[in-house]
């Protein structure tokens, strides 16, 4: 009995060290950009099923990239740029709000800042607790797309439901103030 007993557990912490070294592997290929991250995100796509909205936890967060000079604005008042309310309007293409959702970044072991960053004039990250969102009336939903296991969507979002959102914000990841203003800059042109 007691062998049989000493045989099981070394097959849970094999199984346990296997998971662990799937997860590093996940982590290493994910945290960095190029053919294999596209190849992993693709191939989650095709096998693994979404996460239900019923599922998305309210207390996690969703993740907006902020580019400039798109999403933040300078602040007159204190020099700097600031995250603007128009990093919360819906996409002209369908309607939703783009960013990554925390809880299955999580659920892979992945920092919430592991594909930071994903867009082009990346300046900083803003995060907003999916139960904020829900209050505000927006519908958060897990909405993957070909290079992006990780992407979530907003919908249904109006003026009423972007302004409770933009209040809600806070920044994840700190605005990089020289690059905010080399964008502006460029735009401006």
């Amino acid at each position: 009995m007691a062998k049989c007993l000493f045989g099981s557990k070394i097959i849970v912490m094999a199984r346990s060290s296997m998971l662990k070294m799937k997860r590093r592997l996940l982590c290493f290929i994910v945290g960095h950009p190029g053919l294999l991250r596209q190849g992993a995100m693709i191939l989650m796509r095709l096998l693994r099923r979404k996460c239900p909205p019923s599922q998305l936890q309210p207390d996690l967060r969703f993740i907006r990239t902020l580019q400039s000079p798109f999403h933040v604005v300078p602040d007159q008042q204190t020099g700097r740029y600031r995250i603007s309310s128009k990093a919360f309007s819906a996409s002209k293409l369908d309607g939703g709000l783009s960013g990554d959702l925390e809880q299955i970044l999580q659920a892979d072991g992945l920092q919430p800042t592991a594909l930071y960053p994903a867009v082009r004039n990346a300046v900083g990250a803003a995060a907003i607790p999916i139960g904020k969102i829900q209050e505000a009336g927006g519908n958060v939903c897990h909405d993957p797309v070909w290079r992006n296991w990780y992407h979530g969507s907003v919908f249904n979002i109006t003026d009423a439901v972007k302004r409770k959102i933009f209040k809600s914000a806070s920044e994840m990841i700190e605005i990089d103030q020289a690059e905010a203003a080399k964008f502006w800059e460029v735009a401006r042109r």
